[in-house]
Formats: structure tokens, C-alpha cells, sequence
């Protein structure tokens, strides 16, 4: 009949093989056996090759530029799908022409129309934010679409800006506001970085009505629509392969000790004060460097932000540049860093107090981990807390010139207590990795499911799509101009040369 047609084509991939021929596998054994079949090695190998029968097509969607100098939520993305193409058939969408190849998933350079395509192909969809006009394509095949909040974006739009005046702050914040709003709605299941970020979005889906008296006696707990998969690191320990800082570079001796930055200069974070501590530092000390290991972001759509010419014009009147404050001009690729990372002796950290901090998730502070680097990181998100709490380094105040100094001077005048924290950043690398931070994303496309209202208008969401891409054009006229705001809207539309 024409429902039982249709129930069939809404089956979730693989779920025939998971359903029926493994139980059947299970009944063949003898009954010792069937009683723990989890511990049966004929059952595993017999379920490892069912499943790979049964593979899902999974399209992971990139918003970063994904290339060998790439940003944190390329390297996330890169990272999704090496670790889900174990399982199944992954593409990797990317939105730049990439030096990088892989052996276990398809990478495509997408505009518009070219993702369109392959949502249609696919059997799910993993995203940050995807595309207003591509969400009602979603919504209409009903595929399975996991979106990704590990960056509460519209609490960052809040500072974005932060040096542009306040009618284009206002309409940034009102168009990431609006984007989430339609990932939201059009979402199956979500994916924060910790407990914070988990409170913060399920009041969101709170607000939205996603969540009902209906959905909540069926999962009270809420793990099916929104799981914590924080940034990973490497399962194996760097090798340094070679020299790269520490008498290399001229400003930089090899018998430095060097604090490195090894994350972006962000507007929501605070290079200014350390700095200022490190003017201090630098009274008492002459041979303590501060490295700023990235450059300008790779990314030229992202919107740049003040805060990189205002740490170097500091450090400047401060008499500090390239003295005791160094900044690495370019963008370090993401298979190179550890070198950095294994060169320095503090990693370090600085953030100012407002409500970004509390739901952020400072990903680079995990590369120090990986490399069992002691931390200096100021206190007020959910990383402080780890580190805290891990024994992997020292917290500090927020906005506390004297103590972050005093913190510093510490630190690398006590080799023993740096070498309790890299024993204890060795024991939780381990508990961090990409193959265990990501298990609720591995869940999802192994059982996949559509969890969306069921009433969800695709053309609501197209018409919402045009108004988000209207109202994103003029705020790209209002800061760019009108030819470079056509570029952008161009290259995103038309098919790729």
C-alpha cells in the first residue's frame, strides 16, 4: 500500500541490518553464548561488517575555509569527518579550493547550487549553519540534520563589532540572531560544547516551542535533541619534527622562556591585559617572551575585527614589540603547530569578564593539553574550570594586571610545579580525544531521526531565507561596499569555474 511504501522510504539507513540480520546472527550462537553476545568476538566482527553494508551517506558542511592554514571550526569540521568516514560514506563540503586530500571521505567545493545537489544525495546532514535557502530542501526530503552550537554565536555578534558604530553592531546581532532562530526550527538534533552552552540553547528551544509536553515524556532528558561534543585533540602524542621558535626566530633565544598564544585576537578576548602584565614581567625578567602564534584568520569572508592592531599598537607604546611581545605575521598550518606548541613552556590564555566568557569553549587550550603544556587562563568558562579542577595549570582574574604577573613570574621560576602540571595535562589528554568528545555525533548518524515539528513550512523557511540574505547584503554594502558585497553574494550562487 501507499503508507507501508512510505514508511519504508522514511526507514532510517542500515536499520534493516541493525534490526534483523544481526539478532538472527545472535540467535545461530549457543546459548552461553547469546546470553553475552557484547563479549562474543564472532558477534562483533560479525557486526563491524554488517554495519559497513549499511553505511550511511553523511555530508559534513564546512562554513570555514578548510585548507592547510585553517581556523578552529574548519579543523572541527575536517576532524567530523575523518572520524564519521570509520562508519560511513562522508563528504566533506568546503567553500574554497583546498591543498589538503583525504583517503577515507570525498572533499567538494560548494556554492549554492553544487549543495544543493548533494543534500539530495545524501542521508544526513552535519552543519554549524547551514545555508537560509538550503533549509527548506532539509525540511522537504526530511533528512536527518544535526546542527552544530559549539559556538553560541549570537552572544559573540554582541562583540563582533565592537569598533564599528552601533546601527551596524545592532544589525549584525539581529541577522546571527535570526540565523540561529531558523537552525533552530530546523534542526534534529544538536550539538554544544559544554553544560553551560547546553542550558543556554535548550531555553532557546524552549522559547521556539521545540519542546513539548509530548517530546518531553519521551525523552525527559532531552540527549536525543541536544548532546555535548566539545572540540577534541589527536588520540597520539606530537613528534616535533622541527625547529621552528626558539632560536629561529631572531627576536625569540633558545634560552627564552616563552609564553605562546596559540589562538586567535578575537574581541572577545583580552591580549591587551596580558601585555600590560608582561611590561611588568618584564622589569624583573628580560629573557620571558610572549608569542602570538596567529596571524591574520585565513578566512577574508569573516568580518575583521580591531582587537589584532590594537594589541600591536600597546605593545608598541608599551616599547615591548618584538622585544618581549612577538606576533607571528601569518596563519600557522594546522599539521605545523605542535612544533610551536612543543617549543614554548607556558601556554596561555586571557579573556575579559562579560557573558561571551561564561558560554564560550576555548578550543585552542586544548592543543595545549595534547602537548601536555601548562596553562595560564583566566578564570570565568567552562576551560578554567578544567583546568582548575585537572590540576593543568594556574587560573587567574579576570582584567588582574599585577596577579597575571605575579602568575607568570611563578610559573617560570618553579621548573618542579611546571612539571606536575605537564604529568597531569598527559593524564587528561586521554580523556579529550576526537574519537570520545565525539560520540553523541557517532550516535546520530548511526540511528538517525527527524525530530522537527512536523508542521515546519518549507516555504516559511525560504521566505525567511531571502529576508536573512537581503538584510545580510545591505549590512555587506553598509561595510564593504556595493562591488565587494556582489562578489561575495556571487560566489556563494553561482557554480564554481
Amino acid at each position: 500500500s501507499r503508507a507501508k511504501r512510505a514508511k519504508k522510504r522514511r526507514r532510517p539507513p542500515g536499520s534493516r541490518v541493525r534490526k534483523t540480520l544481526l539478532p538472527r546472527v545472535i540467535e545461530l550462537l549457543p546459548k552461553t553464548d547469546r546470553d553475552f553476545p557484547s563479549q562474543n568476538p564472532f558477534v562483533q566482527c560479525a557486526r563491524d561488517q554488517l554495519e559497513r553494508v549499511a553505511l550511511s551517506k553523511v555530508l559534513v558542511i564546512s562554513n570555514d575555509r578548510v585548507n592547510k592554514k585553517m581556523g578552529g571550526t574548519a579543523i572541527r569540521y575536517w576532524e567530523f569527518a575523518r572520524m564519521l568516514s570509520r562508519w560511513h560514506d562522508v563528504t566533506l563540503a568546503v567553500p574554497n579550493e583546498t591543498d589538503l586530500a583525504s583517503s577515507s571521505f570525498f572533499i567538494l567545493r560548494y556554492n549554492l547550487g553544487l549543495l544543493k545537489k548533494a543534500i539530495q544525495q545524501t542521508d544526513i546532514v552535519v552543519a554549524q549553519r547551514l545555508d537560509p535557502l538550503l533549509l527548506p530542501l532539509a525540511v522537504k526530503l526530511r533528512k536527518p540534520l544535526a546542527v552544530d552550537l559549539y559556538s553560541p554565536y549570537p552572544i559573540e555578534s554582541l562583540s563582533w563589532l565592537a569598533h564599528r558604530n552601533l546601527r551596524l553592531r545592532t544589525l549584525f546581532a539581529a541577522l546571527e540572531l535570526s540565523m540561529a532562530r531558523l537552525q533552530l526550527h530546523a534542526g534534529d538534533f544538536f550539538m554544544c560544547a559544554n553544560e553551560r552552552q547546553r542550558d543556554f540553547w535548550i531555553g532557546a528551544l524552549m522559547a521556539l516551542g521545540r519542546i513539548t509536553p509530548r517530546y518531553y515524556d519521551r525523552d525527559p532528558n532531552l540527549l536525543d535533541l541536544i548532546g555535548i561534543v566539545p572540540f577534541g585533540m589527536p588520540a597520539v602524542f606530537p613528534r616535533h619534527t622541527r625547529a621552528v621558535l626558539k632560536g629561529v626566530d631572531h627576536r625569540i633565544q633558545a634560552t627564552d622562556t616563552v609564553l605562546i598564544w596559540n589562538g586567535g585576537l578575537w574581541s572577545w578576548m583580552d591580549p591587551l591585559t596580558l601585555i600590560r602584565a608582561m611590561a611588568e614581567v618584564s622589569c624583573v625578567r628580560k629573557d620571558i617572551k610572549l608569542f602570538f602564534m596567529g596571524g591574520k584568520n585565513p578566512n577574508p569572508n569573516l568580518f575583521q575585527m580591531s582587537m589584532a592592531d590594537r594589541a600591536v599598537q600597546l605593545s608598541r607604546e608599551l616599547n615591548l614589540l618584538d622585544k618581549v611581545v612577538v606576533f607571528n605575521e601569518n596563519w600557522i598550518p594546522y599539521e605545523e603547530r605542535h612544533n610551536y606548541l612543543l617549543e614554548s613552556d607556558i601556554g596561555i590564555s586571557i579573556h575579559p569578564c562579560h557573558v561571551e566568557t561564561r558560554f564560550s569553549y576555548r578550543t585552542r587550550v586544548l592543543d595545549c593539553i595534547w602537548t601536555h603544556l601548562p596553562s595560564i587562563v583566566s578564570d570565568g568558562d567552562a576551560t578554567s574550570t578544567l583546568i582548575a579542577e585537572k590540576g593543568l595549570g594556574v587560573v587567574v582574574r579576570s582584567g588582574d594586571v599585577h596577579g597575571l604577573a605575579r602568575a607568570i613570574l611563578d610559573l617560570a621560576d618553579n621548573p618542579e610545579t611546571l612539571s606536575t602540571f605537564r604529568e597531569n595535562n598527559a593524564r587528561t589528554a586521554g580523556e579529550l580525544t576526537w574519537e570520545k568528545v565525539s560520540v553523541p555525533l557517532q550516535d546520530f548518524c548511526g540511528n538517525p531521526r527527524v525530530l522537527r515539528d512536523k508542521s515546519l513550512d518549507p516555504g516559511w523557511l525560504y521566505a525567511s531565507g531571502v529576508v536573512h540574505y537581503m538584510r545580510r547584503g545591505f549590512l555587506e554594502m553598509k561595510m564593504n561596499g556595493v562591488r565587494k558585497a556582489f562578489e561575495r553574494i556571487y560566489s556563494r550562487i553561482f557554480p564554481v569555474a
